[in-house]
């Protein structure tokens, strides 16, 4: 015999550049990106979230004003983990995203704008915990992008 299934969730990534446009600091042009992922129901979220952001290449990166999210950069993907979190239909997690791209990179490669994808890694789509994949509302298991420029 087959227990039950239980309740069965599904996350929504949204991502978004905030200003729209890059920020001069003292380093470099600084780009701020904010992902939010929502569970959109039916049933309760109760796990951790991990989410991939890759940029276009390696560049500093500071996510301090996220607690208690945690990211870990290797080259240009930024891997970030959030741990347990119960989310109910409609609650959500913020993850805020600085990529600062040093003015003599922005120079040598000539670039003006950076675009960026992320994706729901964990739980990924087509689970119980996130039940969209490919193709469907959320788009969770395709990657999501947004640009800041300057």
């Amino acid at each position: 015999c087959k227990p039950p299934e239980g309740p069965k969730t599904n996350l929504k990534l949204q991502k978004f550049a905030h200003p729209q446009t890059c920020l001069q600091g003292g380093g470099g042009w600084d780009c701020v990106f904010y992902i939010k992922v929502t569970n959109t129901g039916p049933a309760d979220y109760n796990a951790p979230i991990q989410v991939r952001d890759t940029l276009p290449f390696a560049m500093p990166t500071s996510y301090a004003l996220s607690p208690p999210w945690s990211c870990v950069p290797a080259g240009p993907t930024l891997t970030c983990d959030h741990p347990a979190v119960l989310l109910h239909p409609g609650n959500s997690v913020l993850l805020r995203i600085t990529a600062t791209v040093p003015y003599g990179v922005a120079k040598d490669k000539k670039i003006c704008r950076i675009e960026n994808s992320a994706q729901i890694t964990k739980a990924p789509g087509g689970t119980d915990l996130n039940t969209k994949v490919n193709g469907r509302s959320n788009r969770n298991a395709d990657p999501i992008s947004s640009g800041g420029e300057w």
